[in-house]
Formats: C-alpha cells, structure tokens, sequence
C-alpha cells in the first residue's frame, strides 16, 4: 500500500503504518480501550492487559474525536478556532499524536507496544 493510499484509509484498515497516517486517516480507539475521565484530563485503560496510558488535556480533547467517522482534517479544522496557532502546526501536532496512539496500539486495527504517558506541546 502507498503512503497516499494508507494515508486516505479509513479506521482501523489492516496494513496502515503509524507513519503513514496523514489528514485523511479515520481514527477509532480500539473497543477494548476504556477512557476513564480525570477532571480535565483522562486515563485509557486496556481492558485485555490491563495497562494505563494517562492523557494530559489537550491528548484527551483531541482523543474525543477518535470516533471512526471524523478524518485528521476535520479533527484540525474544530481544534483550529481553539488554539491560536497556525493550521499547519495543529495538524502536524494532531498527525503525530495519532500516530503514538497507532504505536500504543490504543486505535482499531494498529497493535503496538509502546507503554507511555501521551503528552504534547501545549503551545498549540
């Protein structure tokens, strides 16, 4: 599958590459995963292994669209009128944020491994 390929693949589609992820990808949190909300913030629960993954707010307010029906582009055009920064820079930002999400394994269809708090640059 090409990058331009994997990058308009809808959620979860099987051989999408974290890397490949770009505007037009559908994230959906896998359905094992539980969000637990902390105030402004939330902690995702794996329900098969039992791992804690802690979001910060702007990683919880972005997760929230992680609905298997809104691409990267539409997640950036409703965070765009919130943060003053460019739009460039709040896609690139959300892009890389889906990403770790792929790599955790924590979106449908993506299996990863990494165990970590997700945290971004709250400058956007």
């Amino acid at each position: 599958m090409t990058s331009e390929a994997a990058s308009r693949s809808g959620a979860g589609t099987p051989g999408v590459e974290p890397d490949d992820i770009g505007p037009d990808y559908v994230p959906a949190l896998d359905p094992r995963i539980v969000t637990i909300p902390v105030g402004d913030e939330a902690v995702l629960y794996e329900d098969d292994t039992g791992a804690l993954h802690q979001l910060d707010r702007v990683a919880t307010l972005v997760h929230a669209f992680f609905d298997g029906g809104t691409p990267i582009a539409d997640i950036v055009d409703e965070l765009a009128p919130i943060f003053s920064v460019e739009r460039e820079r709040i896609e690139a930002d959300v892009t890389a944020m889906v990403r770790h999400f792929a790599r955790a394994g924590l979106l449908r269809g993506m299996h990863g491994g990494e165990r970590s708090v997700v945290e971004v640059d709250d400058g956007f």
